[in-house]
């Protein structure tokens, strides 16, 4: 089993270590994309009665003839494609623009990693493999805004909007800061602001919070930080997230333990909750973020609880008692799913109807966790369990079908990415 792990770069110097490695193979000489509709997701097909994701082949189609990258400099922030650079995505062919889409791991033996792949749920009934990465570009896939838009790290510094089906580059490079490394936070779903952060760990006492447009690049805000650098830790999850119709963005900036949650609107801060220098137990600071699909809700954890922020109804308590991981929303935002520790360490999920406001129900056949939404109607998860001496060990991942309650096996060992669907983890 691959570990299911960020693929957002976080408190490093060296942004990348490996170099992107993959033969492109266009679907289409379609111009690029378009910036993609901030309509509301349209209703998912139905799902048959146990219909699971199905064990199907997964090869891209042979018939795929290569094309000749397209390439150019994105307007914000722009740069020359990187000399060298070799970018390889097969495809099967087109994707719609309002498709759900999930950037997944698909199974391997193991000791081999498998095939890190963008599928395709226009119909949940048949999940297709829609573009192939290969094996050696987990380090290079940081964002998928939308089911036609990747954004690429290359290991020079320099990144990619890719529009998809065309498999058109456009580059760019963040602004160098004299003494300070810069990271990344996000491209907005109109691809017209990048949101970045100078960073000095050790050195300086914040994190710069810039928002780069046509215009100009400006700095928004600092954020405490005087962490020196960390491997990681329990409390971290997405550190940032565009609402779908791109009007906001949430930043979990997390050097512990110093942990501040913003909100922004444009340029604007909407939402604050800024760590006082030395902030104890990250418990006690906001935590494990994410936003519904369909609405300009963010929920986090905070103090033992889960809280839900609005920008007309501000912040009220949604759950009590509650201190979620791996919290996902479908694309139709109608359910949300979340892992929960039990006692003895494994963990359980539960599915809340927000349609309807219901209470926590747990599912599965077992111990469960690390729920995602694949789909309206698919819920990811893995099962749990000690095998012991003699005991029958857990099985692979899992479907969880939330019509009829079914559980089948997946091909997916791990869940990267999911668009409209939300996660704090994925």
């Amino acid at each position: 089993m691959a570990v299911r792990g960020s693929l957002t770069f976080r408190r490093t110097w060296t942004l990348a270590s490996v170099p992107l490695a993959m033969v492109l193979a266009g679907c289409s000489g379609l111009p690029p994309s378009a910036p993609p509709s901030t309509s509301a997701p349209s209703p998912s097909p139905s799902v048959a009665s146990g219909t699971a994701e199905p064990t199907l082949s997964t090869t891209p189609n042979p018939t795929a003839s290569p094309v000749a990258v397209a390439a150019d400099a994105f307007p914000i922030l722009g740069s020359a494609k990187p000399v060298g650079f070799k970018p390889t995505i097969s495809c099967t062919g087109p994707i719609g623009a309002s498709d759900l889409v999930a950037l997944v791991q698909l199974h391997a033996p193991v000791g081999v990693d498998g095939a890190l792949v963008l599928r395709d749920y226009a119909d949940p009934s048949k999940p297709r493999t829609a573009y192939t990465f290969g094996n050696t570009a987990y380090s290079g896939l940081i964002q998928l805004i939308d089911a036609r838009h990747l954004v690429l790290f290359a290991d020079n510094g320099s990144y990619a909007v890719v529009d998809l089906p065309e498999v058109h580059f456009r580059w760019f490079r963040l602004p160098a800061v004299t003494g300070y490394g810069a990271e990344l936070i996000g491209v907005s779903p109109a691809l017209d602001q990048i949101v970045w952060k100078a960073v000095r760990p050790g050195l300086a006492p914040n994190d710069i919070i810039h928002v780069a447009t046509i215009a100009a690049d400006r700095i928004i805000t600092t954020l405490p930080d005087t962490n020196g650098g960390r491997c990681g830790s329990a409390t971290d999850s997405t550190p940032s997230g565009y609402v779908r119709s791109g009007s906001a963005l949430f930043i979990l900036d997390e050097p512990l333990p110093e942990i501040s949650l913003l909100v922004l609107e444009g340029e604007t801060v909407v939402l604050s909750d800024v760590a006082p220098t030395g902030s104890p137990d990250p418990s006690t600071r906001p935590l494990k973020a994410l936003w519904s699909p369909t609405s300009e809700t963010l929920y986090f954890t905070k103090n033992g609880a889960v809280w839900r922020w609005t920008p007309s109804g501000g912040l009220t308590r949604f759950l009590a008692n509650v201190d979620w991981s791996s919290a996902t929303i479908s694309p139709d935002g109608a359910r949300l799913a979340y892992a929960l520790r039990r006692s003895d360490g494994l963990h359980d999920v539960y599915l809340v109807d927000l349609a309807h406001d219901g209470r926590p129900v747990r599912i599965g056949k077992g111990p469960r966790d690390k729920p995602v939404f694949l789909n309206s109607a698919q819920l990811w998860f893995i099962p749990e369990g000690f095998a012991g001496c003699t005991g029958k060990a857990p099985a692979g991942p899992l479907v969880y079908n939330v019509s009829n309650g079914s559980e089948s096996p997946s091909i997916i060992d791990n869940v990267l990415r999911v668009w409209p669907a939300t996660s704090t983890h994925a």
